[in-house]
This record gives structure tokens, sequence and C-alpha cells, in this order.
């Protein structure tokens, strides 16, 4: 008998809630994908066009865009701190979005220039010992 008159109210609030994470997640997703997408194309351009070692390129790949990398993930950090950690009128609401962000971008951004600069090396290996060199001819330049 309970269940008959809660159950809509319960499936209505599970609803906003998982529609507020799947916010926090698109959100996220939006803000750290293009960290990664830095470091790959920069490392693929440098084996295809400037002929250098996978471990080369993705050295250079790193240092070249450790700058741009480090700008955006500190200013969405420091834009999104009061919200986090100062309490005020307002950021009750929103506050689980920022920590969600924040805390998403500070771990992504040690991921991107930790694990990724590996696993980039490795694969550019194990790409150049099953093919050969890379189609320099063919390949397209960055952003093409």
């Amino acid at each position: 008998m309970l269940l008959k008159y809660w159950g809509p109210l319960a499936r209505d609030l599970w609803s906003v809630l998982v529609r507020r994470e799947r916010l926090r997640q698109v959100v996220l997703m939006g803000v750290v994908v293009n960290n990664p997408i830095l470091i790959v194309d920069q490392s693929l351009y440098n084996v295809r066009h400037q002929g250098m070692g996978a471990l080369e390129a993705v050295r250079d790949a790193v240092k070249t865009r450790l700058r741009p990398i480090a700008m955006s993930s500190i200013t969405t950090i420091c834009g999104l701190s009061p919200l986090v950690f100062l309490p005020g009128a307002g950021t009750e609401l929103y506050r689980g979005l920022g920590v969600i962000v924040l805390f998403g971008v500070a771990g992504a951004t040690i991921v991107t220039l930790t694990f990724l600069p590996a696993l980039t090396v490795l694969v550019l290996k194990i790409r150049d010992r099953h093919t050969g060199q890379w189609d320099r001819e063919t390949a397209p330049a960055p952003g093409d």
C-alpha cells in the first residue's frame, strides 16, 4: 500500500538524480577530452612529418603542449575552487558539479601528463614493429 503512493515519487526523484549525474559526466568529459588530443596529435605529427622516433616524438609533444595543458587545467581548477571550498549563498546547488569537475580535471591532467605519454610510446613502438615505418607521404597534417 505504501509503495503505491511512494513508488512514483521515488521514481521521479531517482530520475532527477540520474539526470544530474549525467550532466556532471558530460561537463567533465567536455572539459577533459581536449588535453590528451593535444599530446597524441603532436606526437603523431612528430613521427610522421619530422621523422622522430616514438620516444623522442612523445617527449617533444609533452614539452611543447605542457604549457597549454597546464594553463587550461589551472584556470579551471582556480575557477571552480571558490564554488567547492567556500560556502555561500547559491553554492549548495552546484557544489556537487564543481567537486566532480574540479577533481576530475586535476586527475585527468595528472593522467594526461604521466600515463598517456607512456601509453603513446608503447602504441607507436608496437605499430612500428608490426607495420614498419609510418607512411609519411599519405599521412594528413594535424588539423586536417
